[in-house]
């Protein structure tokens, strides 16, 4: 027991020891708070005080209750301490937060006063940059210029056809040439700095009109070719036809003026045809036959073949004779008088 007893003061200075210890680092660490020196200084008195009753605990009996007593004001001095110091920190708080708040204050002044300065600074700096761009806008502005010009163009002349009936139809003439005119084109043209940039029509002026060209076109019907008169009677003559002075005639049994041509002093004058002979002989065979029986009526139908192609063969010579043998105006003569009705005659 009186070990133990020995090693609960020994437990007592040591605590003592370390208390003051602790006592002394908060007071250099606080400094200049003389009111938690003062606390701190109370505080360890009244632990002196416990630690001298603490020595009066000799008596064993007492030594139980000691430790009870012991253990209760220790715990209240620890939630004493505990108190004291959640103070102190507190207050330690509330120093640093009106530190902080006049520090933030003298900066958001220190802010205010360099943001209007840099305003300024801005706002002298836009004065002086459009005041530059303006002085520079007044330098640079373009110089525009304007010119009139004029350019002379052709105007290209019309050629009209004009029908002429005094013409042969397929023959042209020229009657009257054609010239080209001329035209003034007045111009405005705009420049920049030089440069072209448009160039607009302001007037147009027709200097010397244009002579139209005149063709005149055949309308007349072209005079017909006539073959000369001798060769009109080398034709008629070897066409079996009958002469008599200048005129050529063809016969057929009860029909003596079936075709007759008459030749001028240049060419053919006249040709007539009746077609009477032609219809009564241009009947078929079976015809015939039908009418004077077969033996009579086939020599009736080569009768009649013999007498048509003098027929045929004298209006082809009278065609030939006026347009000469093989052309299209005589084989288009011939059908005419062949194919017609009664009877044909047309002067040349």
């Amino acid at each position: 027991m009186a070990s133990f007893m020995q090693n609960k003061k020994l437990m007592v200075v040591f605590t003592s020891v370390v208390t003051m210890v602790a006592i002394a680092v908060i007071v250099t660490l606080i400094g200049s708070d003389n009111s938690q020196s003062k606390e701190v200084l109370s505080d360890s008195e009244e632990k002196n005080e416990e630690n001298n009753q603490l020595e009066e605990y000799k008596d064993p009996e007492n030594v139980e209750k000691g430790e009870e007593t012991d253990k209760e004001e220790k715990d209240k001095e620890i939630h004493n301490k505990d108190e004291k110091d959640d103070a102190g920190e507190q207050e330690n708080k509330d120093k640093e937060e009106d530190s902080n708040s006049k520090i933030s204050s003298h900066s958001n002044t220190t802010k205010i006063e360099k943001s209007s300065s840099s305003n300024t600074s801005s706002s002298t700096a836009n004065n002086t940059s459009s005041n530059t761009s303006s002085s520079d806008d007044q330098e640079d502005e373009p110089v525009i210029t304007t010119k009139t010009t004029s350019n002379t163009q052709s105007i290209a002349y019309k050629t009209v056809k004009q029908n002429d009936s005094s013409l042969e139809k397929g023959k042209t003439k020229v009657t009257q040439n054609g010239q080209n005119g001329t035209r003034k084109i007045t111009y405005k043209v705009t420049y920049k700095d030089g440069s072209q940039v448009s160039k607009e029509q302001i007037s147009s002026e027709v200097t010397k009109q244009p002579v139209n060209k005149i063709v005149k076109v055949g309308t007349k019907a072209s005079a017909p070719t006539y073959i000369l008169a001798s060769q009109a009677h080398s034709i008629l003559g070897s066409s079996g036809m009958s002469k008599s002075g200048s005129q050529y005639s063809l016969g057929i049994r009860s029909y003596p003026t079936s075709v007759i041509v008459k030749v001028g002093s240049n060419h053919v004058s006249s040709v007539y045809y009746n077609s009477g002979p032609y219809k009564a002989l241009n009947l078929s065979k079976s015809d015939l036959i039908s009418m004077f029986g077969e033996e009579e009526g086939t020599k009736e139908y080569n009768a009649a073949q013999k007498e048509l192609n003098k027929i045929k063969r004298a209006v082809r010579a009278a065609a030939n004779s006026v347009y000469g043998a093989g052309t299209s105006k005589a084989n288009a003569l011939y059908s005419q008088m062949i194919g017609a009705g009664s009877s044909y005659s047309k002067s040349f």
